[in-house]
């Protein structure tokens, strides 16, 4: 009874704060674009991902640094108390939402699977690509003129009417926006998201697939004649098919909106030479925060303890 009481503390304390977060970030999505607009398209995106993950990731890190511990170190094992009905409904929702997410990903993953068996099964050949990739060449109707596609054995899809709509630079340069779409691993990205599905949170989803399109387009090209390039391919094949959203855990060199495409043209033919981050400095400053909070969280964490053991009293009753 006592390690059951502690499960049913713990998931309901997991779910409190992961609703809690959630609600809070997608309210302040707005905020977060702004912040994300003042770096590099590749920092915004990965400051998007990480603010979408960070209600589960922070849920988990409490729940196993003091949640857990405090229970199990402050509850007395043999004290019969009163249980109250709020943690097993809490823990309950929280399966719930487990198994609605499971539902996405799995649903999604054997869609992309049907989709990408699709579009391989007519390709006429194909290559090892660098970064652990592999260039195909379908024939299949609807294939996206140019895509990256799975996660464990990524592939990228070219239809066969992309190589006859762009020249040997044009088709260079969106190559390299696919490969760096599969370096990123930003197809196992999308499932992530698709595992933690929660109301308000689509305005920061959507926000991050623009600016990875944007940090691929960055990582594609190293000169003004290079973004030429790239932003003319983004345009024949614009012109050449009709803009749709891309399919499940893939990503289309270009796809609906049709604003969005048309703002990475606008910045790549704007390009300029990018500064150079001071990866030194900023190494040292995230060092020194780092030592910093942990110090502080380990001077205060006994009075942490219990401080999170009341909490979970209160919530108890």
């Amino acid at each position: 009874m006592f390690f059951l009481r502690g499960f049913l503390v713990s998931c309901s304390m997991a779910v409190i704060m992961y609703v809690g977060l959630s609600a809070i970030i997608g309210a302040a999505s707005s905020m977060a674009l702004r912040v994300a607009a003042r770096g590099s398209a590749k920092s915004g995106a990965d400051f998007l991902f990480l603010m979408r993950l960070s209600p589960l990731l922070f849920a988990m890190l409490v729940t196993v640094a003091f949640v857990v511990p405090s229970f199990l170190l402050l509850e007395p094992q043999h004290a019969i108390e009163p249980f109250g009905f709020g943690p097993l409904l809490l823990s309950i929702a929280g399966f719930l939402g487990v198994a609605w997410g499971l539902g996405n990903g799995v649903g999604a993953l054997r869609r992309a699977d049907r989709q990408i068996r699709a579009w391989t099964i007519t390709a006429s050949s194909f290559e090892i690509q660098p970064r652990g990739a592999f260039l195909l060449v379908s024939r299949a109707a609807d294939v996206p003129p140019l895509a990256a596609a799975g996660i464990l054995k990524p592939k990228i899809l070219v239809a066969r009417e992309t190589e006859s709509v762009l020249n040997e630079r044009e088709l260079r340069c969106a190559l390299r926006h696919e490969r760096e779409h599969v370096r990123r691993h930003d197809n196992l990205r999308k499932l992530l998201l698709r595992l933690i599905p929660f109301p308000g949170t689509g305005t920061l989803e959507q926000a991050w697939r623009e600016a990875s399109e944007m940090a691929a387009d960055d990582a594609a090209v190293s000169n003004a004649s290079e973004a030429v390039d790239l932003a003319a391919a983004l345009v024949k094949l614009s012109r050449s098919v009709s803009l749709q959203p891309p399919a499940e855990l893939t990503t289309a060199l270009v796809h609906s909106p049709a604003s969005a495409v048309n703002s990475r043209v606008e910045r790549l033919l704007a390009w300029k030479e990018p500064a150079r981050p001071r990866w030194s400095h900023r190494f040292l400053l995230s060092c020194s925060i780092t030592a910093v909070v942990l110090t502080a969280v380990a001077s205060v964490y006994p009075q942490t303890l219990f401080f999170v053991h009341s909490a979970t009293e209160w919530l108890v009753r």
